[in-house]
């Protein structure tokens, strides 16, 4: 079948505007394209074709995937299937690979029901308010004499002067310190405060390690590297690419338990005092993950390869896991989400998604009744007014939502 014909049938299908005769047809296409893979390649290559043209928005693709999830029939009744991401894969392609397996029934879904029973009945509630998302980067930095700046009202240039750095902000927002390299410099601190509802905001460190803060998180760091070590702290979502100097260890101490030493490399750090655990993950170096505090007899270490994600949970008394525990193949696309400016649900519960939502549009989540248990694939912008968010998500009709001034109502339909 030509592949022009291919597209209009995806079109019309997403679109939820085919005929009973082009339903046939496009069913016809599915049962076939699993004996035919150039088939499986065409009705992926009319999905990349559709969703990449001026006339979809993210957000409208996001919602017309998750149509033909809800509207594949019967969708509900497949088992579920995890299917390995591939590294390096776009979000796009990966989509496309996901439409191509729903389509053939192999039960990879935007929504994994945990039971059987269909839910072909829309009760979504509609959103009434809607919240955009953050318009600025409102961080604040704190001075090692106490005065405090908020960057958002500060112009470019120069900014303040620490002992023997100077701080600059740039026309992008992102904050510089040039330091001289005398050793004999007082060790002084400044402390650099993301809010809750803040966009991204990143900073070069004296020794020119760059570091970029999610929102809800805070870096407290060397005016200027004078000793043998490079320590600071850190509290949140933080991701580093750290400056190599073999004579000088990086040493990221979170302040909810874990130690991270490192000499040059790239990793992210997920510490959230909301979040079951410490999550580190490397992209490329190596790390050395400690749990605190060091030096005890039942400190727990691990050095991390690329592509690896050590946990270090809150409790050590949790029966479900070992205080320190490494995944080898985490889901890199999810890990770096908010640094490349996306949200992606990665299989996970309500719970989980909405934590995220609070941080990044500073919002409260209250629950009630019953948790939705559900799991959810796919994401879209960061970009997107929560209602966005909140749409995709009610598309599965697993969940549904109610805005009341700046807080969520999240509840089962």
């Amino acid at each position: 079948m030509a592949q022009n014909r291919i597209n209009y049938l995806l079109e019309k299908k997403l679109a939820q505007q085919a005929t009973p005769a082009e339903l046939e047809e496009f069913d016809a296409l599915v049962q076939n394209a699993n004996e035919d893979s150039a088939l499986r390649e065409a009705l992926a290559a009319a999905w990349l074709q559709f969703t990449t043209t001026d006339q979809l928005p993210q957000p409208e693709a996001d919602v017309m995937f998750n149509n033909i999830l809800t509207t594949s029939e019967g969708l509900h009744r497949q088992p579920a299937k995890v299917v390995p991401l591939v590294r390096g894969m776009n979000w796009r392609r990966m989509v496309a690979a996901a439409v191509i397996i729903i389509l053939l029934g192999a039960g990879t879904i935007l929504y994994l029901n945990n039971n059987s029973k269909s839910k072909s009945t829309d009760t979504s509630a509609p959103v009434i308010a809607d919240i955009k998302a953050p318009g600025s980067a409102n961080a604040i930095l704190t001075l090692s004499n106490g005065q405090q700046i908020e960057l958002n009202k500060t112009a470019t240039g120069n900014v303040a002067q620490q002992e023997n750095a100077n701080i600059m902000k740039l026309a992008n927002g992102q904050i510089v310190y040039n330091a001289s390299s005398a050793n004999n410099a007082p060790l002084t601190y400044n402390t650099l405060t993301v809010p809750r509802g803040s966009q991204v905001v990143s900073i070069v460190l004296a020794d020119g390690s760059k570091v970029w803060l999610n929102a809800a998180s805070s870096l407290r760091y060397p005016v200027a590297f004078t000793g043998n070590e490079r320590n600071i702290e850190m509290t949140g979502e933080v991701y580093f690419e750290v400056a190599k100097n073999a004579g000088k260890p990086f040493i990221v101490i979170v302040t909810q338990g874990a130690r991270v030493e490192v000499l040059g490399t790239h990793f992210n750090i997920n510490a959230y005092n909301d979040e079951e655990s410490i999550k580190t993950t490397l992209l490329e170096g190596k790390v050395k993950v400690s749990d605190l505090p060091a030096g005890s007899q039942s400190q727990q270490s691990a050095i991390l390869k690329p592509g690896e994600q050590a946990a270090i949970y809150h409790s050590p008394l949790n029966i479900q896991h070992s205080p320190l525990t490494i995944n080898h193949s985490p889901d890199l696309e999810e890990v770096m989400a908010w640094k490349n400016g996306r949200f992606e649900f990665a299989g996970n519960t309500i719970e989980p998604i909405m934590q995220q939502v609070a941080r990044w549009y500073n919002v409260q989540i209250e629950y009630r009744g019953a948790k939705p248990t559900d799991n959810f694939m796919g994401g879209t912008s960061r970009q997107a007014n929560v209602s966005e968010i909140l749409k995709i998500l009610e598309q599965t009709k697993a969940v549904r939502f109610h805005i009341e001034d700046k807080k969520i109502i999240v509840s089962k339909p």
